[in-house]
This record gives structure tokens, sequence and C-alpha cells, in this order.
């Protein structure tokens, strides 16, 4: 699931933007969405998490020379957003600790997983203020022509404090904010959020640099976290774990081949996807108990919900070993990856394989062209994604045969709502996001969603995939209001009444 918060046309008080974030929901009595918003990991191997929060100088590059400011000639080319000083503080500095219980915000963009009445992975969304005028695109982006972009260059270095901790990044500059704060993004994938209060110093580098190689990006993470942890690569993915090797090959194994699956089902249908700019990164601790100790400190008790999350500010998946939790005692540290996949394929469990499945899910499209970071990508196209291949197909080591099946958790949860589904249900999905974000209508949000998704992919192909890459190429930071999301929407699909009559009259036959 997925949760934004967005600068906007005009300048939006703190106080308003932590009022759109809700860092718990109930439903039938226990957690169905935790949503937060994070900054950023610190070297102390913890989300980083300050204290304070507040305007900062606008207009101004805090501790930067003449020359620094001006920057070398890809400097000059950079695009301002609109933003106010006291929003784009918030995201760097993120939001006192006292306010976890009620939001959790330090704007980014964090994919949460947590057990769901029907196993799967759910979002909401929150939007905030400000207009970027342009931006930069995120590396990965596709390029128009549909073939995949040029390699990334990163002819930059900054250096900034954060929560105290002097910080050098070498990268590249996305976008510089209209108070001056920039959004900068490392060699490793990483986007910091660095309001102009704390920024020192920004200087090209000699020679422009690459993406990090999956060995220099596995040490670097591994710098990171608790020692014991170990590195497994496959062709796309560094996986960090301190469980045993076996299980971390399962997850290699299951996340490759649903690279190759999603890679595979899109190209045939004609969307132009690329390979991932950075290396694709899960990091799996060996039991809960660890996995809550380091996720608590940004997620508050509301970790206990969880299994895991994908975070699009780091782009990294945290997780843990689903083989130690209750139901599954009678797998071994020692088992062979497929006494694993044996164990992880039946009933309760396979369920929470498909909530791993999901996020991963988005991973991979905000990494191939289908998504871009940070830019407004409606949920109910990137969720109905990764519902539409959380289907896990564990029994094959090859292929993933469970694409495009029919969803029966949301088949049940779609009929149990079109009994009460008022007449605009498909108009407010498409407009804005805000039935995703309240608990009473999530469920239904999703199997609406995967509906939807569902439909349009089997009876408007073309459209859909025009649509899909209509969004890919929005750039971040810019939120789209709910008269250009409908526009949008209808311009590929046609009028939503009647759409949504041929949606009910599909449905019916499912």
């Amino acid at each position: 699931m997925l949760q934004r918060l967005f600068v906007k046309r005009s300048p939006l008080p703190l106080s308003t933007a932590l009022r759109r974030v809700a860092s718990a929901r109930e439903t039938e009595g226990r957690p169905t969405r935790v949503l937060f918003l994070v900054c950023s990991f610190t070297a102390s191997r913890r989300l980083n998490w300050s204290t304070e929060s507040g305007a900062s100088n606008a207009g101004s590059l805090a501790g930067s020379t003449a020359a620094e400011r001006t920057g070398p000639t890809s400097c000059q080319r950079e695009r301002h957003c609109r933003a106010s000083s006291a929003v784009f503080s918030a995201l760097g500095r993120g939001i006192a600790r006292a306010t976890l219980a009620a939001a959790a915000a330090a704007w980014c963009i964090a994919c949460v997983v947590g057990f769901l009445l029907f196993g799967g992975a759910g979002g909401e969304s929150a939007a905030a203020a400000g207009e970027p005028v342009a931006s930069i695109p995120l590396p990965g982006k596709q390029a128009a022509s549909g073939d995949a972009p040029a390699a990334a260059s990163f002819g930059e270095q900054v250096e900034f404090t954060d929560e105290q901790t002097q910080r050098k990044v070498a990268g590249r500059m996305v976008l510089v904010a209209q108070d001056g704060g920039w959004l900068f993004q490392g060699r490793d994938g990483v986007l910091w959020a660095v309001p102009p209060g704390q920024q020192l110093t920004r200087a090209a580098l000699p020679t422009a640099l690459p993406a990090l190689a999956p060995d220099e990006y596995a040490r670097q993470i591994t710098a990171e976290l608790p020692r014991g942890f170990e590195v497994y690569q496959t062709a796309h993915y560094v996986i960090l774990y301190d469980t045993s090797r076996a299980y971390a090959q399962w997850c290699g194994a299951l996340f490759e081949r649903l690279y190759m699956a999603f890679h595979n089902y899109w190209t045939r249908k004609g969307l132009k996807l690329h390979d991932p700019p950075f290396p694709l990164c899960a990091i799996v601790f060996a039991d809960e108990k660890n996995y809550l100790k380091y996720s608590r400190p940004a997620l508050g008790d509301a970790a206990d919900s969880m299994i895991g999350y994908y975070h699009l500010m780091t782009n990294r998946m945290v997780m843990f070993d689903l083989t130690g939790r209750a139901g599954q005692r009678g797998v071994s540290r020692a088992a062979t990856v497929a006494a694993i996949n044996d164990s992880l394929s039946q009933g309760e469990s396979l369920r929470t394989v498909a909530t791993i499945i999901h996020e991963a899910t988005h991973q991979i499209a905000f990494n191939c062209g289908m998504h871009t970071r940070l830019s407004d990508t409606p949920l109910w196209l990137c969720e109905g994604v990764a519902i539409y291949f959380e289907t896990p197909d564990l029994s094959s080591s090859k292929g993933w045969r469970g694409i495009g099946a029919v969803n029966q958790p949301r088949v049940a949860q779609w009929r149990d709502y079109v009994r009460r589904r008022p007449a605009d249900s498909l108009a407010r999905l498409i407009d804005d996001d805000r039935r995703f974000r309240d608990a009473r209508q999530s469920l239904d949000a999703y199997a609406e969603a995967w509906l939807l998704t569902y439909f349009l992919i089997n009876q408007r192909s073309k459209a859909y995939l025009d649509y899909v890459a209509l969004v890919s190429a929005k750039p971040p930071l810019i939120e789209d209001g709910p008269e250009q999301r409908r526009a949008e929407f209808e311009r590929h699909f046609g009028p939503i009444d009647k759409l949504d009559r041929d949606l009910l009259r599909y449905a019916r036959g499912l």
C-alpha cells in the first residue's frame, strides 16, 4: 500500500498535512491500515525521526558559497517546485515523536504490509500542498520512446545535517524547491529531502559517477544494519539477511520469478519496461522480534501488525522470515529451499506470502518504468496492479500461473460491497484516494480497484496501456486535482457513468 504527502499548488500548514495522515486504522477490532510517512534511514540503523518541526528560511541554500549555489551546468537546468517553507522543513526534519500515535509524516511515500482481512495489502493516501514547475526525471523512468533510459549520471556531492549527523552524499539533484529545499538522490537510489536550514555545501564532482554496482550497494547497506547480516545476490536483487541462507535463496527465487513474470506479462501486452537503475533491495530479519526492534523506532506499536513494508524514499523492502511465525514452527533454520516452499504454500501461510508479493510488485513497478517514484499515481491504479499480481504460485520453479487469476477474496468483498454501493462509487475512486485512507471504506476500495483493473485489462486493454503510459510519464511532486484525474480517465475510457454500468454487468459474470 502506498501513501504520499505532496507539495501542492499553494502553501499548506503542517498541521493541516498531519490531519490528513492516519497512523493506524481499525477494522473489525484490528489494525488493517498502518500508514507511515518516513524520511530516511540513519546511520544508527533505524528510520529517521526528528523531534522538531517548523519553518525553514525560504529561498536560501544555507552554508553554500555563491559558486555552489550557481553550480555546474546540470545544476543550472534544475527545475524548481513551489513549496512552503514550513512544509519543506517538515520533509527533512520529520515530525515530533509525540505525534506518532496520531500521525507519522516526513514527506515520502512508504509502503506498509499489514495483516488484512484477506491477507492482502492496502493503502491510503494523503495529499498535502505545492506545485513543482517542473522536475528532473528520476532514474529508471521510462523514456519517451519506450526504450530503456540511458544510465543515470551522478555528478554532484552535497553535505547536510540530518538529526545532528553530518552527511556527505554523492548523487544528483532531482529538484530544488521554491524555498531552496533539495530533493537529492544518492547513487544507491535513496531520496533525501533536505530543507534549507540543514544544507551545508553543494559542488560538482570532478567526474560523474554511475549508480552503485550491486557489490558496492551491498557493502553500503550492510554497514547500516546490525551485525550478523550476510548478502545473497540474484540477477536483480540484493538480499541482506540474518536468517538462514536457504530462506534468502527462497526469497531470491520468489522475487526473480515475480520480476520475470511481471516483465514478460506487460511486454507481451505492449507496455515497454526497462531494467531497474538500482539493485532491488530486500532486508530480511531472522525473526519477528528483531524485525520489530528495528521497525518500532519509526512505526511504534503498530509495527506489531505488519510483516514488512516497501519504502519509496529508500527503495527497499524490509521483512522477516515467515517460517518463524506461529504455525510454521516445524520448519527449522536448517530447512531446505524446497521444505520452506512446501511450508509456505499452504492455507493461511499462502495468504501471508501474498502480502510480500504485493509489496514486491510495487517495488518492481516503481523501478521499471510503470510508475514514477513520488509522482501522483492514482492509488486505484498502483494498488490494482499489485493485487492483480499478488496471487502466489509456489507450485513451480518457473513461471507465474496466478497472474490475472480471479482474486476470490476480493470478489467476495466486492459482492458484499455491491449491495450497499453508492451510485458515485466509481467516480469517487477515480477522482481522489480518500476511500483508501478511510478504515471504513478501505477494503471496499481495494476490492473495487482490483475489479476495475481486472475489467480494464481484459476488456479495454489498449486504452488501459495508454493510460498507464500517461501516468508513468508524470513528474514527481505534482499533485493532480480531481478534475484532471477525471478528465484523463474519461479521455481513455469514456464517460464514467457508462463505464460503471459495463463494470457492474461484467462483475456479475465472475
